[in-house]
Formats: structure tokens, sequence, C-alpha cells
């Protein structure tokens, strides 16, 4: 290339301006309803089943008539308490005399009963309004 050649390159030069583009992305919050909430008591009726337990004492007498030293102690043997019962009888000398013992004896008795009772019970409602337009309305 000649130098006149370099000197019609450069005067044809052209400019080519660029451009770009930018976005800019924001957000609103926009209501589309309601949410109601309530809650109301509901009662029920229910049948349930309930042990009850009862004690019952049987009382037995059993004659021993025999002759004791000192005072016999209250014992117990399983469910049974067995109380001695001594009396005093004139002789030559004094003596104790276990003339019987008490057997008291506990029974348990277990029965099964239906009761009939009110339960409450809180139930949750939820209802939504929706503030858009129905298009099919």
């Amino acid at each position: 290339m000649n130098e006149e050649e370099i000197t019609q390159d450069a005067q044809s030069e052209q400019r080519i301006n660029l451009t770009k583009e930018e976005i800019e992305i924001g957000k609103k919050t926009v209501e589309t309803g309601t949410h109601i909430f309530s809650k109301e008591v509901v009662e029920n009726r229910v049948n349930l089943e309930v042990e009850l337990a009862n004690e019952e004492y049987q009382i037995e007498r059993h004659a021993v008539h025999s002759e004791v030293d000192t005072m016999p102690q209250v014992r117990t043997e399983g469910d049974t308490t067995i109380i001695p019962v001594v009396k005093e009888v004139a002789v030559v000398v004094k003596k104790l005399m276990l003339v019987e013992e008490i057997h008291i004896t506990r029974k348990v008795n277990l029965t099964a009963e239906t009761v009939t009772e009110t339960v409450r019970e809180e139930v949750l409602r939820h209802q939504f309004r929706s503030n858009e337009q129905n298009p099919n309305q």
C-alpha cells in the first residue's frame, strides 16, 4: 500500500455506536384475597369404659384355746391380717390364754361400668376470599 491509499482509508473510516439495553426488575405486593379463620367448640357424647375397684373384707374367727406366755403380735399372711384375741383366766397362776384369732382377708373386686359424658373439641374453620374477578361469571 502506498501513502495515498493509507490516507484514503483513514478518511473513509466510519464510526459505529454500540448500545446496550439494561433491565430493572422490581416487585410489589398485591393483595389477591383474604383468609378468614374461626374456631368453634363442638360437643360430642362419648361412652368410656371405666374400671372401678371395690374392697371387701371377710372376717373369720378361728378358735385356738392355747396358753401363751406373752401377748402375740398382729401379723399378716398374704392378704390376710391376723389379730390375736387373748383373755385372762383364773387359775392358781395367772396366764395368757389365746382364745381365738381373727383373720381378715382383703379382696379387690373389679367391675367395668360405661360412663356417658360430654367431651369438647375445638375445630378450626378456614375460608379464603379472593379479590380477583372470576372470568366465568
